[in-house]
């Protein structure tokens, strides 16, 4: 099926299983990959948000925290929801300390969005490619082309996110009609070598003329998503029924079922590219 990428449209059920047949080739370097990039995501969680903003939140009631590992979306979803009590209570304006807690929450979620997430789209995409065109792909090459592209796809993912966001103030339909064209920013740069608004026109006119397609299959990808973390939390309950829940195991659990996750980035990497090479004939 490798061999018809770059000649006709592959459907869903094909973009699937193609790439899980591309994440398997290449499953030692997406190992390597993800490994790089969810230790610095760990680390920042840990002296960032758990350093500072769980111990200010229980002193503010909210010990529901588990005793295991707690992301900073965690944080910031407990923020969100104490803003809001407190916003109907009319006791927001005078909580500054609340208020610090949510930006460097958010702070730490922009980084590992617009800055260290993007790698792992990077190399995916870089993997892809190559077994598409059947190059060879080292480990080496791969981290060499994820680290070098970093400013420009730090640049392209926050170009995306301001202009999806004024979207979704003005009109929440706008939003979502960028938020899907803007979906394969990170491919685009990787695979055609622009950056910044050429890349969002890229990922643009790959969506265009086949916007309600991408839409359903974005939305297929995330159910898949979702079922998969579904059934993951099972199976981590089951390791925590065994081993004792600390740093050391939660980061394992972590980064592993991080590596399995990246089937998806995969699949929504060759995406794009089945679709650039079709629109090039």
């Amino acid at each position: 099926m490798l061999s018809d990428i770059k000649v006709r449209d592959l459907s869903y059920k094909e973009t699937f299983n193609t790439g899980f047949e591309i994440f398997r080739e290449n499953f030692k370097a997406i190992a390597i990959l993800a490994i790089i990039v969810y230790i610095p995501l760990l680390i920042v969680e840990r002296l960032i948000v758990l350093g500072s903003l769980i111990d200010y939140l229980t002193l503010m009631g909210l010990n529901n925290f588990d005793s295991g590992y707690i992301s900073y979306g965690m944080v910031l979803q407990t923020i969100f929801e104490r803003i809001m009590y407190m916003s109907a209570a009319g006791t927001l304006v005078s909580d500054a300390a609340l208020m610090r807690a949510l930006y460097t929450a958010a702070g730490a979620v922009f980084v590992s969005s617009v800055v260290l997430v993007p790698l792992l789209s990077s190399g995916s995409t870089y993997l892809t490619l190559n077994t598409v065109e059947k190059k060879e792909s080292s480990v080496e090459s791969m981290l060499s082309v994820a680290v070098s592209n970093i400013g420009k796809t730090t640049v392209t993912v926050f170009l995306a996110s301001v202009l999806t966001g004024i979207g979704i103030l003005l009109f929440v339909l706008p939003g979502l009609y960028l938020s899907v064209g803007f979906s394969f920013v990170i491919p685009a740069v990787i695979v055609t070598g622009k950056w910044g608004m050429s890349a969002l026109r890229e990922s643009f006119d790959i969506v265009r003329g086949r916007w309600f397609k991408t839409l359903f299959f974005l939305i297929l990808s995330g159910a898949f998503k979702y079922l998969f973390e579904y059934l993951s939390s099972f199976v981590i309950r089951g390791v925590f029924a065994v081993f004792p829940r600390n740093v050391i195991t939660d980061s394992i659990t972590t980064i592993m079922f991080g590596i399995l996750f990246l089937y998806f980035v995969f699949v929504e990497c060759l995406w794009f590219i089945n679709k650039h090479f079709v629109r090039k004939m």
